[in-house]
């Protein structure tokens, strides 16, 4: 049995999709990793590492493993966590918003400290919050 040309182009077609499907899926964590990298860095001023971002788009969850978020002035980590798994809706990312389902957090680390009389080592994160309010009014 021969294909028609028709079928032919069909079948080129849904291969591509499949192709391009599998790619996506395959370095789409890669991506927001590097991006949620690039954006904390920038916020805050300050260094973060994630070690792996799995995003199931089936299932609906985003798992964020091993994150941690530099203090200035100390060695330890400002925070960190073990993992962060959530657990998303659809419908609401096409309006720009996110609900969740569930959300759990494992092993989080919190390292505050005083570093002057009325300082911390977290201030400079809250001056940097005030100076946008101020710059929005």
């Amino acid at each position: 049995m021969t294909l028609t040309r028709r079928q032919k182009k069909w079948g080129i077609i849904i291969a591509s999709v499949v192709v391009v499907l599998a790619l996506f899926i395959t370095f789409l964590p890669m991506v927001v990793r590097k991006v949620a990298v690039s954006n904390i860095n920038t916020a805050t001023h300050r260094n973060v590492t994630i070690e792996d971002i799995d995003i199931n788009l089936f299932t609906r969850r985003i798992a964020i493993k091993n994150l941690k978020l530099a203090d200035k002035t100390r060695p330890d980590a400002l925070v960190q966590f073990k993992e962060l798994a959530l657990k998303f809706y659809y419908t609401p990312l096409f309006r720009g918003h996110l609900k969740l389902a569930e959300l759990n957090l494992a092993a989080p680390a919190i390292g505050l400290a005083r570093t002057e009389a009325n300082e911390f080592n977290f201030s400079d994160l809250l001056a940097g919050e005030k100076k946008e309010e101020k710059k929005e009014q």
